[in-house]
């Protein structure tokens, strides 16, 4: 200790290298307080923004499904309401094109109650008037020939 007291005070004691200098001290930390952004921190913001577009990509896709799915509900609503009307429609059955048809579209035979679709009976006399046919009888009744005396007997072509 003999050595310590005629040379003063001891930071005149520590080596020169050991005491902080401006000039010893990275040029970013003299500019700045924070370190400059290393490719960590770049990676993250860039992770980040990448998981943000993810997201909002997600929400969109699920807002697009919310939409087509109330559109699916509502076109099943529609068809429901539509079966429904149609179900309170009568319908008939054409014997001859063996179609469903609804009653307003019917050509119904008053003399023996058969009916048909208007295009099978709208066929059928413009094929008895081509072969000179009168009376136009039921297409059904002819047919069937037991019941032909009963619709106005046998054939007769038009003199």
């Amino acid at each position: 200790m003999s050595r310590l007291k005629g040379k003063g005070k001891a930071k005149d004691i520590l080596p020169k290298s050991s005491t902080p200098s401006s000039s010893r001290l990275p040029a970013y930390s003299r500019a700045t307080s924070s370190p400059p952004p290393s490719n960590t921190t770049r990676d993250g913001v860039t992770h980040a923004h990448s998981l943000q577009a993810r997201l909002d990509r997600g929400r969109v896709s699920c807002q697009l499904n919310r939409q087509l799915q109330a559109q699916g509900e509502a076109k099943l609503r529609e068809h429901r309401r539509l079966m429904q009307e149609a179900a309170k429609v009568k319908t008939f059955d054409c014997v001859i094109c063996i179609e469903k048809y609804p009653e307003q579209y019917s050509a119904p035979i008053r003399s023996c109650g058969h009916v048909f679709c208007r295009n099978c009976m709208k066929e059928h006399v413009q094929s008895q008037v081509g072969q000179s046919i009168w009376p136009i009888r039921c297409p059904m009744c002819v047919a069937d020939h037991s019941r032909t005396e009963e619709h106005g007997g046998e054939f007769r072509p038009v003199p």
